[in-house]
């Protein structure tokens, strides 16, 4: 979700909602916040508390903004009167109604000298080309035509933004026009001419297109303030279209598995940077299936990318706290997603042993086991085992430069499968619990963006865990309490059981996440030119965004 946000941030030309007294109580994303507090609701959403992550718009993303709507604008200023029907008095009782003027073409339009400001955003918009036309209708003596205006003008724009129940409200707060140059032209001709009409129509007809001065002013005047309405109109329904359309909360899918996990995403407030404009966000992990919630504030301060940094080399960056990445691990070992089984068939065949009695009679202390299934599992002819791997409380990770180190409370159920079963088994069916390990194993995964070679917008999140190492181990339950211990053979035998786990967490981080097009409005926009950089505390991912239909 947070890159909707960053879009959003680009495409909606936010800017500060707040004075600096009100955004320092908000707590901006770069001050310390004391402590990890966690928040869990049944029910729905816990109400957002600190922020735990950032997005940061720089000047490269307004360019693309601006640029990116000029279509949109010069076609909204078609579709729309840019002089709405007025009815103007010229004294001594005539009177002149213009209907409609419409655009007759798209005119020639730029956005520049865009500013980022404590307020919001100031820009400056140059109108050329403008061709327009609408019908006259004048009181005395009776005449019909029809009025054409050509030229147009440099008007500035201010916007201002607000943050209400966690999304922005945007509003043009000033549209002035610096300079107009219009030019009217009048066509008129009598529809009816009598003794008294003959010569004020002798006088429209020699005309012949050119505006007497004082009628100029009145044109001027109804076309500064009309078109300056119509400019504001346009600008306001495509923030409120781009607005609309910025989901709040996105699932997680892994692999195939059904999952229940989503990231719901709060807005806290917005700041102004050198060069950028910054929105701090508070992302909650969420269990969709039970309404459950938690989210986690920092345990210290966030090390952001310097502004400079930023600021040359990408449009976006986003900065998620490693809090992030515990909730969802929480959410996940609560969902029971950190879980997979290791069968007798997925130990290596070069294996110096396999998954079966012997081997655990060889890597614990347990000689009941070899007496109660004296007959069932000789030594010549083994019974198959399972081991069921699980996360035994919530895994934690820690941002380091290059890499994020996770730690992971691990429990190891060892199953005596079924007489039945045979050493291909994947069945768990009439199984027999023999006893559980408690370790914690602790891995270093190294993230990154792949991308297609040529294909700058085909990109995909991918990771690698280098290893899995579990240095102690607890036998901590066993089948009807019996004695069992470790032997010393224990750290070469659960290594071997481990590299499983390994190897299907690897299969599926090398798969990747497709970095996908996302929708906002009525275009279609995907991610190019992107990175992805842990360091103390957080990680950031640099982004650039292009018009899907450019990739």
């Amino acid at each position: 979700m947070a890159k909707y946000l960053a879009l959003g941030l680009c495409l909606l030309c936010r800017g500060d909602p707040c004075g600096s007294d009100d955004c320092d109580s908000l707590g901006l994303f770069q001050q310390r916040i004391h402590g990890s507090h966690k928040l869990q609701r049944e029910g729905g959403l816990a109400p957002p508390s600190g922020p735990n992550a950032e997005v940061q718009a720089t000047y490269a993303a307004l360019t693309f903004a601006l640029n990116e709507s000029t279509d949109f604008v010069k076609d909204k200023l078609t579709q729309s009167p840019l002089i709405p029907k007025q009815a103007v008095s010229l004294g001594l009782g005539i009177n002149m109604e213009i209907d409609h003027v419409m655009a007759l073409n798209r005119p020639d339009l730029v956005f520049f000298d865009p500013v980022w400001t404590e307020a919001g955003l100031q820009v400056d918009v140059d109108i050329h080309n403008l061709h327009a036309s609408g019908l006259l209708d004048v009181t005395a003596p009776q005449s019909k035509g029809h009025l054409n205006l050509t030229g147009g003008g440099h008007f500035r724009v201010s916007l201002s933004t607000a943050v209400s129940d966690g999304r922005l409200a945007v509003k043009v707060v000033q549209l002035v026009a610096q300079s107009l140059n219009v030019v009217p032209a009048i066509h008129l001709s009598c529809t009816s001419v009598d003794f008294l009409s003959a010569v004020p129509c002798a006088v429209i007809g020699a005309l012949q297109g050119d505006v007497p001065g004082f009628i100029v002013d009145i044109i001027v005047f109804f076309a500064q303030s009309s078109i300056e309405e119509a400019l504001k109109n346009v600008v306001e329904s495509k923030l409120a279209e781009n607005l609309a359309t910025i989901p709040r909360k996105f699932p997680l899918q892994f692999g195939n598995r059904p999952s229940c996990l989503h990231l719901a995403f709060d807005l806290l407030g917005l700041t102004h940077l050198p060069h950028m404009k910054s929105a701090a966000l508070q992302v909650q992990a969420v269990d969709a299936c039970r309404g459950q919630s938690v989210a986690s504030a920092p345990n210290s301060s966030v090390e952001l990318a310097p502004p400079a940094q930023v600021y040359n080399t990408s449009m976006f960056s986003i900065t998620l706290s490693g809090s992030v990445a515990n909730d969802v691990l929480q959410i996940m070992h609560d969902t029971q997603l950190l879980q997979v089984t290791v069968f007798p068939k997925d130990i290596p065949a070069d294996s110096t042993f396999g998954l079966d009695t012997n081997t655990l009679g060889w890597a614990f202390y347990c000689p009941w086991l070899a007496t109660k299934y004296i007959w069932e599992c000789p030594y010549w002819d083994p019974c198959p085992v399972a081991a069921t791997i699980r996360s035994s409380s919530p895994p934690q990770v820690q941002m380091r430069e290059g890499g994020v180190e996770m730690t992971i409370p691990l429990s190891v159920d060892f199953l005596l499968l079924d007489f039945a079963e045979n050493e291909t088994s994947t069945s768990l069916r009439n199984s027999t619990f023999l006893w559980r390990v408690n370790t914690t194993a602790h891995a270093v995964m190294l993230p990154k963006v792949a991308s297609n070679r040529g294909a700058p917008c085909k990109q995909t999140f991918k990771a690698t865990v280098d290893s899995l190492n579990a240095t102690w181990f607890d036998v901590t339950e066993t089948m009807e309490d019996s004695w069992v211990a470790t032997a010393l053979s224990i750290n070469v035998f659960m290594p071997v059981l481990l590299s499983y786990p390994l190897e299907i967490m690897n299969e599926h981080l090398d798969e990747g996440v497709p970095i996908d097009a996302i929708g906002l409005g009525s275009s279609l926009y995907a991610f190019a030119n992107s990175s992805l950089s842990p360091s103390a505390d957080s990680i950031l991912f640099n982004t650039d965004v292009l018009l899907a239909e450019d990739c």
